[in-house]
């Protein structure tokens, strides 16, 4: 194995295994499922048991040594990066990147080497960009030593199609005419994002979500406090990556959730305000958006005797909100998911947290 923490999708690893053993390598795949559950790192581990020297993944040979830090030759990890600059189509992709945002790349893909759950994060990267196919285009004409194999990572795939369709059409070319001893996997967590005639070329391989138990067992064996290690997997949906991001400032998280509760009991826009404005980033503001969906949903399995209730450590605010305020789920997430989505639309993030408050407190107080 490359990676000593990945938890195995026995079945699909077993499946993988098996195409090799009957050397049925189909062209392209299609690695489906929700984020941080490992599809990349099993596309990688794919990748090293077929070009391994002893016929297996045995991690000390040339060629498993190079992919544990993602630098062999036969990799070429295809990913959303951002254009800064104005580039030719016939120019590498890397010429978008000034030297920061290449330091940064590199430090995103030695992370990766390391860490099987890590997401790679580039600011402003929003799609994959034409230059990245014309960089596969280039690659494909290139020798490969026998019995090898060339993979083509894609990760992010939906956004091959986003908000252009240019980079996905210029892959379904390649797609089309197959190059000897090149595969590809397209990792994404939203395939109806993906292009039809794209899909049709490729095996689905979809993923399910890790077992609780198994991702409780995970945080536990990575030094994760009990009482979070309970929680983070269920108001995660089963995200490891997401699961450590919220282990590490959970007390944090916790604190300002209980703000956001506070301020629609008592009425109090000042106390919302001055909570989310707390929050620097973006991305924060959306996890806070999101656990407080959580916990309304929670209200309403509380109310009605439901279980599987997540935050079950908020049963104190769980008890007011169920007993003094009218409930309408469809409401609550029709809400959120639009700000949300304005947020992520850049969105002016003030107005758009302050509407949702004025949103939810009528909703709440059922006028």
């Amino acid at each position: 194995m490359i990676y000593n923490n990945l938890l195995i999708h026995k079945n699909i690893f077993d499946e993988l295994s098996n195409t090799i053993s009957n050397k049925k390598i189909q062209n392209a795949y299609i690695f489906n499922g929700q984020e941080g559950i490992g599809k990349e790192a099993h596309a990688i581990e794919f990748f090293a048991s077929l070009n391994c020297n002893n016929e297996k993944t045995c991690t000390n040979c040339s060629s498993c040594n190079k992919i544990k830090s993602l630098q062999h030759e036969l990799l070429n990890i295809v990913l959303p990066l951002p254009k800064n600059k104005s580039i030719n189509k016939k120019d590498s992709v890397l010429k978008t990147l000034d030297s920061k945002q290449l330091d940064i790349l590199a430090n995103e893909l030695e992370e990766k080497g390391k860490n099987p759950y890590h997401k790679i994060k580039i600011k402003n990267a929003n799609t994959i960009l034409i230059n990245s196919i014309n960089d596969i285009k280039k690659s494909i004409s290139l020798s490969i030593p026998k019995n090898k194999f060339r993979l083509h990572l894609i990760l992010e795939s939906e956004k091959l199609c986003y908000p252009r369709q240019e980079a996905g059409n210029a892959l379904l070319k390649i797609l089309e005419e197959p190059p000897e001893n090149n595969f590809f996997i397209l990792i994404t967590s939203d395939i109806s994002k993906i292009l039809d005639t794209i899909i049709s070329r490729c095996s689905i391989i979809n993923f399910s979500n890790i077992e609780y138990k198994k991702h409780y067992d995970f945080l536990i064996k990575n030094k994760i406090d009990d009482d979070i290690a309970k929680i983070t997997p269920k108001i995660s949906f089963g995200n490891i990556n997401l699961s450590l991001e919220l282990s590490k400032n959970f007390k944090e998280i916790i604190n300002n959730l209980e703000s956001m509760i506070q301020s629609l009991i008592n009425s109090d826009l000042n106390k919302w305000e001055s909570t989310l404005n707390r929050l620097k980033f973006k991305k924060n503001i959306i996890e806070s958006i999101s656990l407080l969906n959580i916990f309304l949903n929670d209200v309403y399995k509380y109310k009605n005797s439901i279980d599987n209730i997540y935050f079950y450590n908020l049963e104190k605010y769980l008890s007011i909100v169920s007993k003094n305020c009218s409930l309408n789920l469809e409401k609550f997430n029709l809400a959120i998911d639009s700000v949300i989505s304005n947020i992520n639309s850049n969105g002016y993030t003030p107005l758009m947290t302050t509407s949702l408050y004025i949103d939810l407190n009528k909703i709440l107080n059922n006028r």
